[in-house]
């Protein structure tokens, strides 16, 4: 996989759907692994490190003012690492269910 992503990001290669789906699905399964792995062995420490990108983004904010938070929909839900779901999709499927979200109902405009 080395080899093939070295050819689109330095060379220019335009993969096809097929080839980008499959890197898609290689990717996501090395995430799911390392993020389940981090829960399974450092669960206070995965909660730790979001709660302290929240924290961060937090500080932006003027001392006066109400915060709150939300997220934006994507493949990898941190807030789902602990369901019998996490890490089941693969890459092909969970674009299909980013597609049929509601929030990215513009963004997707190509079959796979």
């Amino acid at each position: 996989m080395v080899h093939f992503r070295n050819k689109v990001v330095h060379q220019g290669y335009i993969p096809k759907v097929a080839e980008a789906i499959n890197y898609g699905d290689y990717i996501l399964k090395n995430i799911y692994s390392l993020i389940t792995d981090l829960n399974t062995k450092h669960p206070e420490g995965l909660r730790k490190a979001m709660l302290f990108k929240m924290n961060r983004e937090g500080e932006k904010i003027k001392k006066n003012v109400s915060k709150s938070n939300m997220s934006v929909p994507t493949i990898i839900n941190l807030n789902s690492v602990n369901s019998p779901e996490f890490g089941k999709k693969n890459f092909k499927e969970a674009i299909i269910s980013m597609k049929n979200n509601s929030f990215y109902k513009d963004f997707y405009i190509k079959e796979i």
